[in-house]
């Protein structure tokens, strides 16, 4: 008898299990259906700055901070000018009394661009240079130092001389026209713009000469007529 009773409360058991599984399957499927259903019909999932709106709408992911532009690291070459005025003493001169004009100095890969627009200048070629000061205190430009040589070459040339063979500052000539105004496009290899190197041509000046550099002789181009600090453009 005591058998029997256990079979039957097994029996009840088994009869029990069957509609409680039933029901808990029930209870569980509302919450399984809208999982799934969220996901089918592009439910927004945010997480950090990436935001996923399903596989039909469009993903928007976080850029990295561009406060300062477009592609700010390649924003622009540096720029430097020197805004070239007569000497002091020019006035006194018979001719290239008021040069004036401006020389762009522009960062390449390789060196710098310089273009240089001047006027008021006596037909033909006059010699054209960066000097090692921007002291513009003597009447004839003296104190503005000598032809910038950073690596003590000692040697004078042209534009086209080799390194060993030029000061960093030998630019050549500049001509002018028979309405005295010049133009000039060169570019100075191994040159730098506000860096501070050794190379930076910021803080020297351009001094325009009264007569043609030979290229050789440092003191070809005769006296120095005007000059301009080289400055960083703002």
């Amino acid at each position: 008898m005591l058998h029997a009773l256990r079979i039957n409360v097994n029996r009840t058991r088994v009869r029990l299990a069957a509609p409680l599984a039933i029901l808990a399957a029930f209870l569980l499927l509302p919450a399984l259906g809208c999982d799934r259903g969220a996901s089918k019909t592009g439910g927004t999932t945010t997480s950090g700055n990436t935001t996923d709106t399903g596989s039909k709408g469009p993903t928007t992911v976080a850029i990295a901070d561009t406060k300062a532009g477009p592609d700010a690291s390649a924003s622009g070459s540096k720029t430097a000018t020197a805004t070239i005025a007569p000497a002091k003493g020019a006035a006194t001169q018979p001719s290239n009394q008021n040069v004036a004009g401006t020389v762009t100095f522009t960062a390449t890969g390789d060196g710098v661009k310089v273009v240089a627009d001047l006027t008021g200048l006596s037909p033909g070629k006059h010699g054209f240079h960066i000097h090692e000061k921007t002291d513009f205190s003597d009447p004839a430009l003296a104190s503005a130092g000598g032809h910038w040589d950073p690596d003590m070459h000692k040697k004078h040339g042209g534009p086209t001389s080799s390194a060993d063979d030029r000061h960093a500052g030998d630019m050549g000539n500049i001509e002018a026209g028979a309405d005295g105004k010049a133009h000039l496009e060169a570019t100075l290899p191994g040159l730098t713009i506000g860096d501070g190197g050794k190379h930076d041509i910021v803080g020297h000046a351009v001094v325009v000469h009264a007569k043609e550099d030979d290229m050789k002789v440092i003191t070809s181009s005769g006296g120095r007529v005007a000059a301009g600090a080289i400055e960083v453009k703002k």
